[in-house]
Protein backbone atom coordinates (compact mmCIF):
# COMPACT_ATOMS: atom_id res chain seq x y z
CA UNK A 1 0.00 0.00 0.00
CA UNK A 2 1.57 3.19 -1.13
CA UNK A 3 2.60 5.07 2.20
CA UNK A 4 0.55 8.56 1.67
CA UNK A 5 -2.80 6.30 1.34
CA UNK A 6 -1.81 4.42 4.09
CA UNK A 7 -3.79 5.67 7.55
CA UNK A 8 -1.94 7.19 10.11
CA UNK A 9 -3.70 5.54 13.36
CA UNK A 10 -0.96 7.08 15.52
CA UNK A 11 -0.52 10.76 14.12
CA UNK A 12 -1.61 13.13 16.35
CA UNK A 13 -5.45 13.91 15.88
CA UNK A 14 -6.75 16.97 14.95
CA UNK A 15 -8.49 19.29 17.26
CA UNK A 16 -12.11 18.27 16.49
CA UNK A 17 -11.03 14.27 16.86
CA UNK A 18 -9.02 15.10 20.05
CA UNK A 19 -11.90 16.77 21.62
CA UNK A 20 -13.71 13.18 20.85
CA UNK A 21 -11.13 11.84 22.63
CA UNK A 22 -10.94 13.90 25.45
CA UNK A 23 -14.39 13.53 25.91
CA UNK A 24 -14.63 9.11 25.56
CA UNK A 25 -11.90 8.95 27.98
CA UNK A 26 -12.49 11.43 31.11
CA UNK A 27 -10.78 9.10 33.28
CA UNK A 28 -7.72 9.35 31.55
CA UNK A 29 -7.48 12.73 29.29
CA UNK A 30 -7.84 14.83 32.08
CA UNK A 31 -5.15 13.74 34.76
CA UNK A 32 -3.65 17.46 36.15
CA UNK A 33 -0.59 16.61 33.89
CA UNK A 34 -2.37 16.72 30.24
CA UNK A 35 -2.97 20.27 30.25
CA UNK A 36 -6.18 22.23 30.92
CA UNK A 37 -8.32 20.79 27.89
CA UNK A 38 -8.39 18.73 24.83
CA UNK A 39 -5.57 21.21 23.22
CA UNK A 40 -3.68 21.26 26.35
CA UNK A 41 -3.45 17.27 27.29
CA UNK A 42 -2.60 15.98 23.28
CA UNK A 43 0.10 14.17 24.34
CA UNK A 44 -1.45 11.78 27.14
CA UNK A 45 -4.54 11.97 24.71
CA UNK A 46 -2.18 10.35 22.13
CA UNK A 47 -0.31 8.32 24.43
CA UNK A 48 -3.55 6.29 24.61
CA UNK A 49 -3.36 5.29 21.25
CA UNK A 50 -0.15 3.21 21.93
CA UNK A 51 -1.34 1.25 24.33
CA UNK A 52 -1.18 -2.57 24.27
CA UNK A 53 -5.07 -3.78 22.54
CA UNK A 54 -5.65 -5.95 25.82
CA UNK A 55 -5.26 -2.78 28.12
CA UNK A 56 -7.18 -0.16 25.71
CA UNK A 57 -9.92 -3.03 26.13
CA UNK A 58 -10.68 -2.80 29.74
CA UNK A 59 -10.38 0.81 29.30
CA UNK A 60 -13.20 0.36 27.73
CA UNK A 61 -15.11 -1.82 29.78
CA UNK A 62 -14.86 0.63 32.29
CA UNK A 63 -15.81 3.22 30.45
CA UNK A 64 -19.40 2.57 30.00
CA UNK A 65 -21.89 1.89 32.53
CA UNK A 66 -21.21 -0.92 35.23
CA UNK A 67 -22.52 -4.28 33.94
CA UNK A 68 -25.45 -4.97 33.70
CA UNK A 69 -26.72 -1.75 33.07
CA UNK A 70 -26.71 -1.08 28.97
CA UNK A 71 -25.43 2.15 27.60
CA UNK A 72 -27.22 4.41 26.25
CA UNK A 73 -28.72 4.01 22.38
CA UNK A 74 -28.51 6.61 19.76
CA UNK A 75 -25.97 9.32 19.38
CA UNK A 76 -24.81 9.52 23.13
CA UNK A 77 -24.21 6.00 23.22
CA UNK A 78 -21.05 5.72 24.56
CA UNK A 79 -19.98 2.09 23.04
CA UNK A 80 -20.60 3.97 19.81
CA UNK A 81 -18.30 6.70 20.37
CA UNK A 82 -15.69 4.84 21.35
CA UNK A 83 -15.91 2.82 17.76
CA UNK A 84 -15.70 6.50 15.81
CA UNK A 85 -12.11 7.53 17.36
CA UNK A 86 -10.08 6.03 15.26
CA UNK A 87 -10.21 2.70 12.92
CA UNK A 88 -8.14 1.16 15.76
CA UNK A 89 -10.44 1.71 18.81
CA UNK A 90 -12.95 0.07 16.33
CA UNK A 91 -11.32 -2.85 15.60
CA UNK A 92 -10.66 -3.10 19.49
CA UNK A 93 -14.29 -2.40 20.25
CA UNK A 94 -15.49 -5.05 17.93
CA UNK A 95 -13.20 -7.71 19.24
CA UNK A 96 -14.58 -7.17 22.89
CA UNK A 97 -17.55 -9.15 23.19
CA UNK A 98 -17.95 -8.11 26.57
CA UNK A 99 -18.54 -4.53 25.29
CA UNK A 100 -21.59 -5.95 24.10
CA UNK A 101 -23.05 -8.05 26.32
CA UNK A 102 -26.05 -5.71 27.73
CA UNK A 103 -28.56 -4.96 24.43
CA UNK A 104 -31.29 -2.64 25.29
CA UNK A 105 -34.50 -3.26 23.09
CA UNK A 106 -36.82 -0.21 22.58
CA UNK A 107 -39.09 0.59 19.67
CA UNK A 108 -38.01 3.57 17.95
CA UNK A 109 -40.69 5.03 15.60
CA UNK A 110 -38.51 6.99 13.31
CA UNK A 111 -36.73 3.81 12.15
CA UNK A 112 -37.82 1.02 10.57
CA UNK A 113 -38.30 -1.92 12.11
CA UNK A 114 -36.25 -4.31 10.22
CA UNK A 115 -33.82 -1.94 10.49
CA UNK A 116 -33.82 -2.11 14.34
CA UNK A 117 -34.05 -6.13 14.06
CA UNK A 118 -31.20 -5.74 11.97
CA UNK A 119 -29.36 -3.80 14.59
CA UNK A 120 -29.88 -5.90 17.88
CA UNK A 121 -28.54 -8.99 15.44
CA UNK A 122 -25.36 -7.58 14.67
CA UNK A 123 -25.50 -6.62 18.53
CA UNK A 124 -25.94 -9.80 19.65
CA UNK A 125 -23.10 -11.07 17.54
CA UNK A 126 -20.81 -9.01 18.37
CA UNK A 127 -21.14 -10.80 21.83
CA UNK A 128 -20.05 -13.78 20.64
CA UNK A 129 -20.81 -16.18 23.42
CA UNK A 130 -21.22 -13.69 26.27
CA UNK A 131 -24.13 -14.27 28.67
CA UNK A 132 -27.04 -11.67 27.61
CA UNK A 133 -28.83 -8.78 29.80
CA UNK A 134 -31.85 -7.66 27.99
CA UNK A 135 -33.60 -4.66 28.60
CA UNK A 136 -37.12 -4.44 26.81
CA UNK A 137 -39.48 -1.37 27.30
CA UNK A 138 -42.07 -3.12 25.41
CA UNK A 139 -44.23 -0.30 22.95
CA UNK A 140 -45.13 -0.84 19.77
CA UNK A 141 -43.84 -4.32 17.90
CA UNK A 142 -42.67 -5.47 21.07
CA UNK A 143 -44.00 -9.01 20.00
CA UNK A 144 -41.36 -8.77 16.51
CA UNK A 145 -38.07 -7.29 18.73
CA UNK A 146 -38.33 -9.82 21.33
CA UNK A 147 -38.62 -12.74 18.40
CA UNK A 148 -35.05 -11.01 17.58
CA UNK A 149 -33.77 -11.99 20.75
CA UNK A 150 -35.47 -15.03 21.56
CA UNK A 151 -33.39 -17.92 19.45
CA UNK A 152 -30.63 -16.63 22.14
CA UNK A 153 -32.62 -17.80 24.98
CA UNK A 154 -30.13 -19.78 26.29
CA UNK A 155 -27.66 -17.01 26.70
CA UNK A 156 -29.74 -14.86 28.90
CA UNK A 157 -28.43 -14.15 32.30
CA UNK A 158 -31.26 -10.86 32.72
CA UNK A 159 -33.86 -9.61 31.82
CA UNK A 160 -35.30 -6.28 32.31
CA UNK A 161 -38.84 -6.57 30.31
CA UNK A 162 -41.75 -4.08 30.92
CA UNK A 163 -44.48 -6.00 28.04
CA UNK A 164 -47.74 -6.87 28.10
CA UNK A 165 -49.51 -10.09 29.01
CA UNK A 166 -49.68 -11.12 25.25
CA UNK A 167 -46.42 -10.92 25.04
CA UNK A 168 -45.50 -13.74 27.89
CA UNK A 169 -45.51 -16.49 25.26
CA UNK A 170 -42.43 -14.90 23.05
CA UNK A 171 -40.07 -15.68 26.26
CA UNK A 172 -41.37 -18.83 27.16
CA UNK A 173 -38.98 -21.79 26.96
CA UNK A 174 -35.50 -22.67 28.71
CA UNK A 175 -33.14 -20.32 30.53
CA UNK A 176 -30.32 -21.91 31.63
CA UNK A 177 -28.29 -19.00 32.55
CA UNK A 178 -30.89 -16.80 33.64
CA UNK A 179 -30.06 -15.25 37.19
CA UNK A 180 -32.35 -12.00 37.31
CA UNK A 181 -35.79 -11.39 36.27
CA UNK A 182 -37.19 -8.17 36.72
CA UNK A 183 -41.07 -8.26 35.25
CA UNK A 184 -43.77 -5.46 35.05
CA UNK A 185 -46.96 -6.53 32.89
CA UNK A 186 -48.88 -3.89 31.76
CA UNK A 187 -52.39 -4.56 33.23
CA UNK A 188 -54.03 -5.78 30.02
CA UNK A 189 -56.22 -8.59 32.19
CA UNK A 190 -58.08 -8.99 35.29
CA UNK A 191 -56.79 -10.71 38.08
CA UNK A 192 -60.07 -12.94 39.05
CA UNK A 193 -59.54 -13.91 34.89
CA UNK A 194 -56.20 -15.46 35.37
CA UNK A 195 -56.29 -19.46 36.18
CA UNK A 196 -53.60 -22.05 36.81
CA UNK A 197 -53.55 -22.85 33.05
CA UNK A 198 -53.02 -19.30 31.82
CA UNK A 199 -49.84 -18.60 33.99
CA UNK A 200 -46.27 -19.17 32.84
CA UNK A 201 -44.20 -21.46 34.75
CA UNK A 202 -40.54 -20.83 35.59
CA UNK A 203 -40.16 -23.77 37.02
CA UNK A 204 -36.25 -24.58 38.20
CA UNK A 205 -36.03 -26.87 35.22
CA UNK A 206 -36.52 -24.01 32.83
CA UNK A 207 -34.42 -21.58 35.38
CA UNK A 208 -31.96 -23.44 37.42
CA UNK A 209 -29.50 -20.20 37.99
CA UNK A 210 -33.07 -17.91 38.61
CA UNK A 211 -31.50 -16.13 42.50
CA UNK A 212 -33.42 -12.46 41.81
CA UNK A 213 -36.40 -11.70 40.81
CA UNK A 214 -38.52 -8.35 40.67
CA UNK A 215 -42.27 -8.47 39.71
CA UNK A 216 -45.27 -5.68 39.96
CA UNK A 217 -48.46 -6.81 40.84
CA UNK A 218 -50.03 -8.15 37.83
CA UNK A 219 -46.25 -10.45 37.51
CA UNK A 220 -46.51 -11.80 40.34
CA UNK A 221 -50.37 -13.23 39.70
CA UNK A 222 -49.47 -13.97 35.91
CA UNK A 223 -46.07 -16.10 36.82
CA UNK A 224 -45.44 -19.47 38.78
CA UNK A 225 -42.17 -19.26 39.84
CA UNK A 226 -39.22 -21.35 41.69
CA UNK A 227 -40.07 -19.87 44.52
CA UNK A 228 -37.76 -22.56 46.64
CA UNK A 229 -34.76 -21.05 44.97
CA UNK A 230 -35.17 -17.27 45.29
CA UNK A 231 -32.06 -15.25 47.36
CA UNK A 232 -33.87 -12.06 46.74
CA UNK A 233 -37.30 -10.77 45.93
CA UNK A 234 -38.82 -7.39 45.32
CA UNK A 235 -42.56 -7.41 44.71
CA UNK A 236 -45.50 -4.98 44.53
CA UNK A 237 -48.54 -7.06 45.89
CA UNK A 238 -52.49 -6.25 46.74
CA UNK A 239 -53.06 -7.81 49.84
CA UNK A 240 -51.61 -9.27 52.91
CA UNK A 241 -52.72 -12.98 51.85
CA UNK A 242 -50.66 -12.79 48.68
CA UNK A 243 -47.66 -11.98 50.71
CA UNK A 244 -48.24 -14.87 52.58
CA UNK A 245 -48.36 -17.19 50.00
CA UNK A 246 -45.50 -15.71 48.03
CA UNK A 247 -43.01 -15.39 51.14
CA UNK A 248 -44.52 -19.18 52.64
CA UNK A 249 -43.05 -20.39 49.31
CA UNK A 250 -39.79 -18.94 49.69
CA UNK A 251 -39.27 -19.07 53.23
CA UNK A 252 -35.96 -20.84 53.22
CA UNK A 253 -34.36 -19.25 50.68
CA UNK A 254 -34.81 -15.42 50.95
CA UNK A 255 -31.95 -13.49 51.90
CA UNK A 256 -33.05 -10.06 50.88
CA UNK A 257 -37.18 -8.90 50.59
CA UNK A 258 -38.33 -5.84 49.33
CA UNK A 259 -42.25 -5.40 49.80
CA UNK A 260 -45.15 -3.15 48.88
CA UNK A 261 -48.66 -4.01 50.03
CA UNK A 262 -50.76 -1.68 47.95
CA UNK A 263 -53.98 -2.00 50.34
CA UNK A 264 -55.44 -4.20 52.64
CA UNK A 265 -59.10 -6.34 51.94
CA UNK A 266 -61.06 -5.77 55.15
CA UNK A 267 -62.86 -9.17 53.86
CA UNK A 268 -59.75 -10.60 55.01
CA UNK A 269 -57.26 -9.71 56.41
CA UNK A 270 -59.24 -6.93 59.23
CA UNK A 271 -61.99 -8.80 59.89
CA UNK A 272 -60.23 -11.98 60.68
CA UNK A 273 -56.82 -10.21 62.31
CA UNK A 274 -55.14 -11.80 59.63
CA UNK A 275 -51.51 -10.34 60.30
CA UNK A 276 -52.34 -11.17 64.02
CA UNK A 277 -52.89 -14.61 63.73
CA UNK A 278 -50.06 -15.57 60.96
CA UNK A 279 -46.10 -15.37 61.10
CA UNK A 280 -43.90 -16.24 58.03
CA UNK A 281 -40.39 -17.72 59.20
CA UNK A 282 -37.63 -16.57 57.51
CA UNK A 283 -34.76 -17.69 58.72
CA UNK A 284 -32.17 -16.79 56.42
CA UNK A 285 -33.59 -13.21 55.73
CA UNK A 286 -31.05 -10.57 56.20
CA UNK A 287 -32.43 -7.09 54.75
CA UNK A 288 -36.41 -6.17 54.75
CA UNK A 289 -37.67 -2.96 53.05
CA UNK A 290 -41.07 -2.54 53.46
CA UNK A 291 -43.07 0.64 51.74
CA UNK A 292 -46.48 2.21 50.49
CA UNK A 293 -48.77 0.22 52.75
CA UNK A 294 -51.73 1.00 54.30
CA UNK A 295 -51.71 -0.47 57.91
CA UNK A 296 -54.48 -1.95 59.34
CA UNK A 297 -53.55 0.03 62.93
CA UNK A 298 -53.93 -2.61 65.16
CA UNK A 299 -51.81 -5.61 63.86
CA UNK A 300 -48.77 -3.42 61.89
CA UNK A 301 -47.48 -5.89 59.13
CA UNK A 302 -43.79 -6.36 60.72
CA UNK A 303 -45.58 -8.50 63.26
CA UNK A 304 -46.18 -10.89 60.36
CA UNK A 305 -42.18 -12.03 59.94
CA UNK A 306 -40.13 -13.66 61.73
CA UNK A 307 -36.44 -13.53 60.91
CA UNK A 308 -33.95 -14.07 63.65
CA UNK A 309 -30.88 -13.19 61.42
CA UNK A 310 -32.20 -9.74 60.24
CA UNK A 311 -29.70 -6.48 60.00
CA UNK A 312 -31.05 -4.12 57.96
CA UNK A 313 -34.79 -2.59 58.21
CA UNK A 314 -36.10 -0.15 56.04
CA UNK A 315 -39.55 0.68 56.92
CA UNK A 316 -42.58 3.54 56.13
CA UNK A 317 -44.19 5.00 58.71
CA UNK A 318 -47.04 4.41 56.83
CA UNK A 319 -46.57 0.31 57.65
CA UNK A 320 -46.48 0.78 61.58
CA UNK A 321 -49.60 1.69 62.15
CA UNK A 322 -51.02 3.97 65.56
CA UNK A 323 -48.47 4.24 67.85
CA UNK A 324 -45.68 3.58 65.13
CA UNK A 325 -42.60 4.91 67.34
CA UNK A 326 -43.80 3.14 69.90
CA UNK A 327 -44.76 -0.33 68.54
CA UNK A 328 -41.67 0.13 66.61
CA UNK A 329 -38.81 0.52 69.50
CA UNK A 330 -40.64 -2.50 71.74
CA UNK A 331 -40.67 -4.76 68.79
CA UNK A 332 -37.32 -4.85 67.72
CA UNK A 333 -36.59 -5.09 71.37
CA UNK A 334 -38.39 -7.51 72.36
CA UNK A 335 -38.01 -9.68 69.09
CA UNK A 336 -33.92 -9.59 68.68
CA UNK A 337 -31.73 -9.85 71.61
CA UNK A 338 -28.62 -7.97 69.57
CA UNK A 339 -29.17 -4.47 67.98
CA UNK A 340 -29.69 -4.21 64.23
CA UNK A 341 -27.04 -2.99 61.93
CA UNK A 342 -29.31 -0.23 60.33
CA UNK A 343 -32.88 0.97 60.85
CA UNK A 344 -34.53 3.25 58.04
CA UNK A 345 -37.92 5.19 58.82
CA UNK A 346 -39.60 6.90 55.70
CA UNK A 347 -42.03 9.18 55.18
CA UNK A 348 -42.41 10.62 58.71
CA UNK A 349 -45.32 13.38 58.82
CA UNK A 350 -44.23 14.88 61.49
CA UNK A 351 -41.13 16.34 60.92
CA UNK A 352 -40.01 17.35 64.06
CA UNK A 353 -40.94 13.76 65.46
CA UNK A 354 -37.26 12.58 63.53
CA UNK A 355 -34.63 13.72 66.68
CA UNK A 356 -37.33 11.45 68.84
CA UNK A 357 -37.07 8.48 66.19
CA UNK A 358 -33.57 8.76 66.03
CA UNK A 359 -33.08 8.58 69.99
CA UNK A 360 -35.40 5.94 70.55
CA UNK A 361 -34.23 3.84 67.67
CA UNK A 362 -30.64 4.27 68.79
CA UNK A 363 -31.41 1.36 71.54
CA UNK A 364 -32.54 -0.86 68.75
CA UNK A 365 -29.76 -0.21 66.07
CA UNK A 366 -26.13 0.66 65.63
CA UNK A 367 -27.24 3.38 62.64
CA UNK A 368 -30.89 5.13 62.57
CA UNK A 369 -31.39 6.78 58.95
CA UNK A 370 -34.79 9.20 58.22
CA UNK A 371 -34.39 9.76 54.93
CA UNK A 372 -36.52 12.42 53.73
CA UNK A 373 -39.65 11.79 52.06
CA UNK A 374 -41.87 8.05 51.19
CA UNK A 375 -40.18 4.94 50.56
Amino acid sequence: MDSKRRPQLNKPLDDNRNIRLYAALPGIARRPESGHGPHGGSETSHSVLILPSEIVSEIFIHTLPIHPHPPMRGKNCALVSLTQICRKWREIALATPRLWRAILLSYNTGRPLKRQISNIKLWVERARSCPLSIFFSGGLNATHLLASITPQRSRWERLDLDISPHDLAAIKGDMPLLRHLRLTLEDGFRRDEVSEGDRETFSAAVAPLLRSVELNHHAATRLLLPWAQITSLKVTLEHVQECVTILGQASESLVHCDLCIRRLDRRVDDSADYTGSVSISLPRLESLVLSRHASCDRTPLLKLFDAPGLRRLEVSEAALGLMALHFLTTFLLSRYERRLEEVSVCGILCPASKEVYRKALSSCAENVLLPYGRL
